[in-house]
């Protein structure tokens, strides 16, 4: 079992666990409205969790983690180590095990690193933790993005000459994001003064792509006024 190498820092805000599973009635319901948030999550049982520094060499992995790491990948998360900081601890079992953070701590031995922070999650069935080395990864696969949001931080990051790679997007990908944007501006300027019901629907897109009755949705009225004025 691992012994912590420095002095553990408890987090300001309890996070607050059971091992056990939940049934959906049992869980807050909008209309209910708990004193506190204490109350509101009492059911999940209390426990503080604390950071404790490791030296990543001693840390086990998970000998079935289904996840795999390249080394291209590996050497993006040191990247990102060198330029961020190490900001997402390792989570381990109580006997050093790696259950999240396999890719961390392989990127931190290619820096060389002596000491990584980790959160031990001791209260965790092993049924449980099997379940959550999955879950830890597929569920942030789930996610989507903002291609509207994702373009103006990008451009913002290109335009300061941030290594906008060290974001995970690859350069190819960063130029067909931004010029993914860009294009419907200049879909609608080119057919503004040829064909303004074009106009309404390059500025609307699919959601009425296939209207023919050429009424001219809020949102489009910007991009087809000046052809109407004509």
């Amino acid at each position: 079992m691992l012994t912590p190498n420095a002095t553990a820092y408890a987090f300001t805000t309890p996070v607050r666990h059971r091992a056990r599973r939940i049934a959906t009635d049992q869980l807050p319901h909008a209309a209910s409205k708990p004193s506190s948030s204490a109350e509101q999550f009492s059911h999940l049982g209390g426990r503080d969790l604390s950071l404790e520094w490791h030296d990543p060499g001693c840390l086990l992995p998970y000998e079935r983690n289904p996840r795999t790491h390249s080394r291209k990948q590996i050497e993006q998360i040191a990247a990102s180590i060198r330029e961020f900081g190490f900001t997402n601890p390792v989570l381990i079992d109580g006997e050093g095990r790696i259950i999240a953070g396999h890719g961390r701590v392989a990127a931190a031995k290619l820096l060389g690193m002596d000491r990584v922070p980790t959160i031990r999650l001791e209260h965790l069935s092993e049924a449980q933790k099997r379940a959550y080395i999955i879950a830890d990864n597929r569920l942030a696969e789930l996610a989507g993005w903002d291609e509207a949001l994702l373009a103006i931080e990008l451009r913002y990051l290109a335009e300061i000459d941030f290594t906008v790679e060290l974001t995970g997007f690859a350069t190819a990908e960063i130029d067909l994001v931004i010029g993914r944007r860009s294009s419907r501006p200049n879909l609608i300027r080119r057919t503004r003064l040829r064909n303004p019901i074009a106009a309404v629907r390059a500025s609307c897109g699919p959601a009425i792509s296939g209207c023919s009755t050429g009424i001219a949705c809020s949102a489009a009225m910007p991009a087809i006024r000046p052809a109407l004025r004509l």
